[in-house]
């Protein structure tokens, strides 16, 4: 059954499967009814501290409990999350919560060897002693969950919030002015950033609801299925596809705190997941498969959903996995089109399947506004359709010149369609390369050498070139403990693909720039690339 908002879309799980295990996160759970109450103690606690609908709460968290919590109690009522990339330093954190107004933040003590309370006072000095962030105005307090000692001064203890919505009445909740609505503001999630300051797209309490119940039938999921996903919920594929969609079919949703394979492993094989999204496991689980394969089972595990950017996706099947592509941006709630299980093999991995239903894409030339193409034909991808954000947060010239006047949403990605419909991502527009009249995805020539057995990570960029106009540069991370030489990888890349995709020069680097969702940021790259052939 289909909900128009989250707080009913839990109510509604809860009742059938009250005391089914709704999240395992490394070594706590929660059950579905547990959730459903303790979301609704915290709300009322929130309203206690002085949130009110509309009110944006920043979550700066690693995947824990309380993520869930926090996530659903937000529903209740009416406050709007921003989630934190927990890669963020003190800049990047301030810049969104400034843009975004942020009244109050979530935060915990310690997560991965960092001191968040020591970053939040270099994000906003004084909030801690009770005074005035001249830089962060609108921002009153900070919501701590301690895990690593007492609670730090100055901030409101989670599970104090939690006591108090506990003692509050339930009336609290009810008779809290203008309860959410389908198409008010549940969450802001910020685009990564990579060539500019992040941009916050405004997703309804519709486009989450939704979007999950859609997700979750387009992957055939039941409440048989035993969910894993390692995403971190600060991401869109956290907050849609491991937060969401498993939960509206009732799934048992697994996860680790932080991502490390032989984690991962572990709780795939001990918990006998049979469904999976993420990106990076399977790339990392083949380049050590001789250490683990012995070690770990992971043969009830038939489904997997990824963007089938880093895997091979001939390694996968081998497993008897059926791999299923998908395509979403944070704009789009995380998914627009999907592959099913049952389609074959060609289509469920090199397209990311049919748009959801209701969801219209079609494919737009890139040089004459308006006019849409054949199938075949390669062009930007275009959406339309109730899973669109509203806008950018307070950012009016970016949110216009996103739509075009007949409310096609232009993603900025190069793609095209077939007779059926399915739809084929072919990379970013801006990213294109152009090498003598040809236009080349880089994401083909990274996808291949990802593939190379000694290769980690790679990224390709184009270079000015005085006959060809541009050719490409491919920076290549090995594997630990791997050397190899220029020539080595051009080979590999002239036995795959036409001589003009062929990396015209080859750097090796110990890692990339990167960005706090975890992505490449190529205009670094790109300066690099210049810099290093003397431009």
């Amino acid at each position: 059954m289909a909900y128009e908002r989250v707080g009913d879309l839990l109510d509604g799980i809860a009742a059938r499967f009250a005391d089914k295990d709704a999240f395992c996160i490394g070594s706590r759970r929660i059950g579905f009814d547990e959730l459903r109450q303790a979301s609704q103690e915290l709300a009322k606690g929130l309203l206690a501290a002085g949130v009110r609908k509309g009110d944006r709460v920043a979550v700066w968290m690693g995947n824990c409990i309380e993520w869930p919590l926090v996530f659903y109690a937000a529903a209740r009522m009416g406050a709007v999350l921003v989630p934190l990339s927990t890669r963020f330093k003190a800049d990047e954190a301030r810049y969104i919560l400034e843009q975004c107004a942020a009244s109050f933040i979530v935060l915990n003590d310690r997560f991965a060897g960092i001191d968040f309370v020591r970053l939040l006072d270099e994000v906003a000095p004084g909030l801690r002693s009770g005074g005035h962030c001249a830089r962060l105005p609108a921002l009153k307090a900070g919501i701590c969950v301690a895990t690593a000692g007492p609670l730090p001064a100055g901030l409101i203890g989670f599970e104090q919030l939690q006591a108090q919505g506990r003692a509050a009445p339930d009336a609290t909740l009810a008779g809290a002015p203008a309860l959410p609505q389908p198409g008010d503001p549940f969450l802001i999630q910020y685009t990564s950033g990579t060539t500019g300051f992040p941009k916050g797209a405004v997703l309804s309490q519709r486009n989450f609801a939704r979007t999950g119940y859609e997700v979750g039938l387009r992957q055939q999921l039941t409440p048989d299925d035993r969910f894993f996903s390692p995403a971190p919920y600060f991401h869109v594929s956290g907050t849609m596809h491991a937060l969401t969609a498993p939960l509206a079919h009732g799934c048992t949703v697994y996860s680790v705190e932080k991502y490390e394979l032989e984690a991962v492993l572990q709780t795939i094989s001990r918990n006998r997941c049979t469904a999976y999204h993420g990106f990076n496991f399977f790339k990392d689980y083949f380049a050590q498969r001789e250490t683990f394969a012995d070690r770990y089972d992971l043969s009830v595990l038939r489904r997997a959903w990824t963007t089938g950017t880093a895997v091979d996706m001939a390694n996968i099947e081998s497993l008897g996995i059926r791999v299923c592509n998908l395509y979403g941006l944070s704009e789009t709630t995380g998914c627009s089109a999907m592959a099913v299980a049952d389609d074959p093999e060609t289509l469920r991995t090199r397209s990311v399947g049919r748009p959801l239903p209701g969801i219209e894409v079609c494919i737009q030339d890139r040089h004459r506004a308006g006019v849409r193409l054949a199938p075949g034909e390669e062009g930007e991808i275009c959406i339309r359709g109730w899973n669109l954000m509203s806008g950018y947060f307070n950012k009016p010239e970016e949110t216009a010149a996103a739509f075009d006047a007949q409310g096609w949403f232009h993603s900025g990605d190069l793609g095209s369609l077939d007779a059926q419909g399915y739809l084929r991502f072919l990379g970013r527009l801006k990213d294109i390369i152009r090498v003598g009249g040809e236009n080349l995805s880089p994401l083909e020539v990274e996808n291949l050498l990802r593939r190379h057995d000694k290769v980690a990570e790679a990224c390709v960029v184009g270079v000015p070139d005085e006959r060809l106009g541009e050719v490409c540069m491919a920076f290549v991370q090995l594997r630990p403990g791997n050397s190899a030489h220029e020539a080595e990888i051009v080979s590999f890349c002239r036995d795959h693909i036409a001589g003009y995709k062929v990396p015209r020069y080859v750097r090796f680097v110990d890692g990339f720039p990167m960005t706090g969702n975890n992505k490449i940021r190529r205009v670094e790259v790109k300066e690099l690339a210049r810099r290093s052939i003397g431009v």
